[in-house]
């Protein structure tokens, strides 16, 4: 009976790693802004992910560390105004559920959908440039002077490595 509700457990900690960054994803899209507590929520509830997976404290630290480094390498992009906070904070807790095995990954197809998210970006807008649009959200997101919700290509990153976690969960 333990190891049955054990299991309901890792498995319900384990969705809340692709539901939180659908969240912040949803948010950045809709309002250029990925609240603090997603971010949060999101680092803490690795921390009992990666125990009941097995990681041990050793394995633990490890993914804090990463989750660490990650903060601290976006945040020079940050203060050269090429991420906004949330996007680092969200990136740096996605880091925190993937540890060394993973972070690779993450980044690489991070970077491939906000490369892709950009472009879209840039075509959209040219295309609807001299246009008025009925949604004030659209309207926003096509403006040229805005940036990039880029929350939704951390997102795309983290759902495309997230099968992965599940399968290397025992190596956290």
């Amino acid at each position: 009976m333990e190891s049955s509700a054990g299991a309901i457990v890792q498995i319900g900690l384990a969705l809340c790693f692709p539901l939180l960054l659908t969240a912040g994803a949803l948010s950045d899209l809709l309002r250029y802004l990925i609240p603090n507590w997603i971010a949060l929520s999101l680092a803490v509830l690795a921390v009992p992910a990666l125990l009941l997976a097995g990681a041990g404290v050793q394995g633990l630290a490890g993914h804090l560390g990463v989750g660490f480094a990650v903060l601290v390498a976006t945040s020079i992009l940050f203060f050269r105004g090429l991420l906004g906070g949330g996007d680092v904070k969200l990136l740096a807790a996605a880091a925190c559920w993937t540890g060394w095995p993973l972070i690779v990954p993450l980044v690489v197809y991070t970077a491939v959908a906000g490369g892709l998210l950009a472009a879209t970006l840039i075509v959209a807008r040219r295309v609807f440039r001299n246009r008025t649009l009925r949604s004030s959200w659209a309207s926003s997101l096509l403006n040229s002077t805005s940036g990039v919700p880029y929350g939704v290509a951390i997102a795309v990153g983290g759902w495309l490595v997230w099968s992965k976690l599940l399968v290397y969960s025992s190596a956290f």
